[in-house]
């Protein structure tokens, strides 16, 4: 992804289209540069599952770009 997308362009599009999920570069919380860090305190149980279920959804959309740039 690191050579197709810029990093932050995740980031936003999954706060501007799925609206529950906080992420922030990791680079602030000791991790390396393109990491992300969820923010999930305080949610109630089921919104884990659809935090996880729009985090992959977001990532098979970055992959068929990446797979129709490369084809």
């Amino acid at each position: 992804m690191a050579n197709n997308f810029q990093k932050v362009d995740f980031l936003l599009e999954l706060a501007e289209k799925m609206g529950r999920v906080v992420l922030v570069d990791g680079v602030g919380f000791g991790a390396q540069a393109g990491e992300l860090r969820v923010s999930e305190a305080n949610l109630l149980t089921n919104d884990y599952t659809v935090i996880g279920k729009q985090i992959l959804d977001l990532l098979k959309k970055y992959y068929e770009k990446f797979q129709k740039r490369n084809t």
